[in-house]
């Protein structure tokens, strides 16, 4: 230990330098030092040692951080550094401790650490946490500010996490220690508002911690009522909204003064989430906020016409009209908005002020187009002003559709007027257009579909005719204003699936083509535009056909243009312009396919681009993705080309151990052994999946393993052979390995689930081997599941049981549990499967539930004499599966059109799929039928014990 104190300073001080090189070693070094009991706390002492630099100190606090990230979760061989509870204990109490005494830069990262270990410890391993946090909500600012940011991380996830009894006796555990003195505090801090006109006694600085301290104490607030409104706020209301409503109000000049024009300030912030509090109180606890909601209403619209069209304001604005939309969706409100002239007033001085292009929209748009693009259609507008006045147009037309259509309706003749009459320079009207009728039109609308409803007020097909389609087939790309096109291009998006699709492949397919003119614009952002709308428009269906295919669509003259488009220096790797690239490549016609040798030459030069440089994420992503479908396509006809071009390449990511892109790599020779094997299959060629035998030991190499990111794309690839080469992993040494993996997997909480898929891919194979049998997999899980569990774990272990039981058969399934017990069949039945069906519906998509279903109905009629008493049960359950699979939206089937979205840390590519391992053409209710009649006929008084509407739907399924 005491050779790490003195060599760690300077490894540190390595990891910080300028040369790649050095900061690789060092990272290295400090990987390896990680593994030495002790290593944390050591990396505390040099945060508090006089004689180091600042710069190192920030650095071992950075390695602190990151070193709880990795090993903190107790995950067995999976952590690089296992941690000994001992260990664990000294540094909660070090973390706790230096929090409150070491400098703000140092604690920030303390902070960050501590909260990563209440993830995981409290409140059942740090029961004491919150009560430590709260006791330091005294002293100064800083003092107050360290205690309050631990808090706020903590329970920050009460808004993302769904309603269960756990959840909620967590909060009501830590209401117990912080809600009263959050409450204090808050009052405390009320008290230093100034009387209107006057400062606070406090200085500017102080001012800011003074707000922050605020802002922390509403976002605690936010999170701990998210759930339901906890009794002690409901009695403390009063001192919350009261503050609240002065806080709203207040106006700090010299505070102001210093503020930046572009990014809040915490005044601006803090208002913001008192804006989402009030919104939240309206939608929730309507009855409890009553006596405040009219003042509310009255300070909220004078923020709103008060605040200028700084950007600055933007997530406040946007989030002042979510709680006037939230309002008048109330009808006990209406009469507010029908008083005279309100709604006049809404239009001009809210609706239209905020959806008007300002100077800085237009500068971002010229000098930051990307960042203009991500606003406009990725998303990131959802608390962007124009956003927010376009749901409360929304919200409004709810009980004042005719009436605010009347407002906006003239609004929107005028502003067209306008614009015919001086194209050039009256546009920016034409763009105020688009929103107003998108609004209108669109009553409701998901990022998936587009608009869902729309409106009968507005006829979008003659509006689409008569001013958008001349901005998609007629206009000049480069002397047009692009902005223009852009929203021509979002409005097709947007009503995508109310437009007659010929209008659709017109401006789009074949002959002309049209819409492609825009990827050869002067203004490269606007294929980025075209890019975007090309993928949501190929999803679009008619009669369940896809409306973009290889006869309606020139697939070859996009794809030219889209290569061209994406070579381009300033395109910035944009994946708008390669996902409509993927699109393309699904289209292709054989024609094109036999002749794909350019494109995955492209494809291949791309990725050799980006493992010399990092690009955007979500590009990478895509360029895999759309080798994936090229090798699809086009492997039946180039099939030496591919594995030419391609296999090199993944083995010079495999060899040199190229992190971000070894899983994307693994996929992709999962993909090659399905295509080999199916062409061997059908004849096409001789070898199958023996040509990638070489590769199978880079599946065991232990680094690979230790490396979380890697376990989904191994598991891709084990399953891949496991299906196409089963002999081969089989194998004596192979099955070995095989097997060894699965126990690390099962062990572990984040890699639980691939152990599952992994015992999933081996069902058909088990007692084969002497290595691979039933029992030797069950044990690993039952054994978590009594020692272990987790809702996850759960979830997907009644899915795997009733899967065994279907294609192994019930009576091989029952016959191995009750080897390990006697009448453990019928224990893990009831205990297992019947248990955590009814009480926690775990069943999350349509095919688990029918295989649910069908390992359910196994053991129903191949199992009755050893589950007799549990026959109802099982049968009512069973019902229960069905019903809720065939009338529940939920379990409606997923969509099958290509969608590549990239996950946070591994990218699972979604055009490599192998056949389900259940057939999908199963009659789930004739089989349950069939397998409750084997029981009855098994035992005729079965059939006394079930409930009559229980017969008669079981009746109805056999017909």
């Amino acid at each position: 230990m005491a050779g790490i104190v003195e060599n760690l300073p300077a490894i540190l001080q390595a990891s910080i330098s300028p040369s790649s090189q050095i900061i690789k070693q060092a990272e290295q070094q400090l990987e390896e030092l990680s593994k030495t009991p002790g290593f944390a706390e050591v990396l505390l002492q040099v945060i508090n040692e006089t004689s180091v630099g600042n710069d190192i100190k920030i650095a071992a606090a950075v390695a602190f951080k990151n070193f709880i990230r990795n090993n903190w979760n107790p995950e067995g061989t999976l952590a690089v550094a296992p941690l000994e509870e001992s260990e664990r204990e000294r540094i909660r109490q070090i973390v706790i401790s230096g929090m409150f005494q070491m400098e703000e830069v140092y604690r920030r990262q303390l902070s960050q650490a501590l909260c990563i270990i209440g993830t995981y410890d409290f409140p059942h391993r740090w029961e004491n946490l919150m009560e430590i946090l709260a006791q330091n909500l005294t002293g100064d600012f800083t003092h107050i500010l360290a205690s309050l940011t631990a808090i706020e991380q903590l329970v920050h996830r009460y808004r993302k996490h769904g309603r269960s009894d756990d959840l909620i006796r967590e909060i009501i555990h830590v209401l117990k220690s912080i809600a009263q003195p959050i409450t204090d505090l808050f009052k405390r801090m009320v008290e230093i508002i100034p009387a209107e006109g006057q400062e606070p006694s406090i200085s500017v600085d102080e001012q800011n911690q003074w707000l922050e301290v605020l802002l922390l104490l509403s976002k605690i607030y936010y999170s701990l009522i998210w759930q339901d409104l906890p009794e002690f706020f409901e009695d403390h209301l009063e001192e919350w909204m009261t503050g609240y409503l002065r806080l709203l109000a207040l106006k700090l000049p010299t505070y102001e003064a210093r503020s930046d024009s572009t990014e809040p300030n915490n005044l601006d912030n803090l208002k913001r989430v008192i804006c989402d509090i009030a919104k939240l109180f309206s939608q929730r606890f309507e009855e409890e906020f009553l006596p405040y909601i009219m003042k509310f209403i009255e300070i909220v619209w004078n923020l709103l016409v008060q605040t200028d069209h700084r950007v600055r304001f933007d997530l406040l604005v946007n989030a002042a009209l979510g709680y006037l939309s939230a309002v008048c969706e109330r009808e006990r409100y209406g009469q507010i908005f029908r008083e005279p002239g309100v709604l006049e007033q809404i239009c001009q001085a809210v609706v239209i002020k905020n959806l008007t292009l300002r100077q800085e929209d237009l500068e971002q748009f010229e000098d930051e187009p990307f960042d203009y693009l991500k606003r406009d259609i990725e998303g990131l507008d959802l608390e962007t002003r124009r956003r927010g006045a376009v749901d409360f147009v929304r919200a409004l037309t709810k009980y004042f559709e005719n009436d605010v259509f009347n407002v906006l309706g003239q609004a929107i003749t005028q502003y067209l007027n306008e614009f015919q009459s001086n194209p050039t320079q009256n546009w920016i009207k034409k763009d105020v257009v688009y929103f107003l009728v998108s609004a209108l039109a669109s009553k409701s609308t998901t990022a998936r579909q587009g608009a869902t409803s729309v409106s009968q007020l507005i006829n979008i097909h003659d509006f689409y005719n008569s001013f958008v389609r001349p901005e998609l087939v007629e206009v000049d790309v480069n002397s047009y204003p692009p902005i223009l096109i852009a929203d021509a291009l979002n409005f097709v998006v947007l009503f995508r699936n109310q437009l007659d699709p010929q209008v659709l492949i017109e401006a789009f397919g074949k002959p002309n083509a049209y819409a492609r003119r825009i990827l050869g614009s002067d203004k490269v952002i606007l294929h980025h535009f075209l890019g975007y709308a090309f993928d949501k428009l190929a999803t679009v269906k008619k009669n369940n056909e896809l409306i973009f295919n290889s006869q309606t669509i020139p697939a070859h003259d996009y794809l030219e243009a889209l290569i061209s488009a994406i070579q381009k220096p300033d395109s910035q790797k944009s994946h708008y312009l390669m996902k409509a690239f993927m699109r393309c490549l699904s289209l292709m016609d054989q024609k094109q396919a036999e002749s794909a040798n350019v494109y995955v030459d492209f494809l291949v030069r791309l990725i050799e681009a980006v493992v010399k440089e990092s690009q955007n994420p979500m590009f990478t992503h895509l360029v895999f993705e759309s080798l994936c479908v090229v090798i699809k396509k086009s492997f039946p006809y180039i099939q030496e080309a591919i594995s030419e071009r391609v296999m090199p390449l993944i083995e010079q990511i495999i060899s040199a151990d190229l992190v971000d892109f070894v899983p994307y790599s693994l996929q992709i020779v999962a993909l090659l052994l399905y295509q080999s094997e199916t062409e061997k299959r059908l004849g096409r060629q001789d070898y199958g999946a023996e040509k990638y035998e070489s590769f199978f030991p880079h599946l065991v190499r232990g680094t690979f393993w230790q490396r979380v990111v890697n376990a989904p794309a191994l598991t891709t690839i084990f399953e891949a052979f496991i299906k196409t080469a089963p002999d081969f992993v089989l194998r004596s040494g192979n099955v070995e390995s095989v097997m060894g993996c699965y126990q690390s997997l099962i062990s572990s909480r984040t890699l639980e689930e691939n152990g599952f898929r992994l015992a999933t891919a081996l069902i058909p194979h088990y007692d084969t081997n002497p290595v691979l049998t039933t029992r030797g997999i069950l044990l690993p899980m039952l054994n978590r599941y009594q020692t272990n569990k987790t809702q996850r774990f759960t979830r997907i272990f009644v899915l795997f049981l009733t899967r065994l039981a279907y294609i192994k058969g019930a009576e091989r399934f029952a016959h191995v549990l009750n080897e390990i017990q006697p009448g453990m069949v019928q224990m893990v039945v009831d205990k297992v499967l019947l248990k955590e069906l009814r009480e926690n519906h775990l069943a999350q998509n349509y095919d688990d539930k029918r295989h649910i279903v069908l390992g359910l109905a196994s053991l129903i009629g191949d199992t009755y004499e050893l589950i007799k008493p549990i026959f109802r049960a099982l049968v009512e359950c069973s019902v229960d599966v069905v019903e809720s699979t065939t009338t529940s939206v939920i379990f409606e089937k997923a969509d099958e059109d290509l969608e590549s979205e990239a996950a946070d840390v591994y990218c699972k590519l979604t055009n490599i799929q192998s056949d389900p391992i259940i057939p999908k053409d199963i009659d789930v209710k004739k089989f349950l039928a069939q397998m409750v009649q084997k029981a009855i006929s098994t035992d005729p008084s079965a059939v006394d014990c079930l409930p009559d509407k229980i017969k008669n739907t079981i009746s109805q399924y056999a017909v």
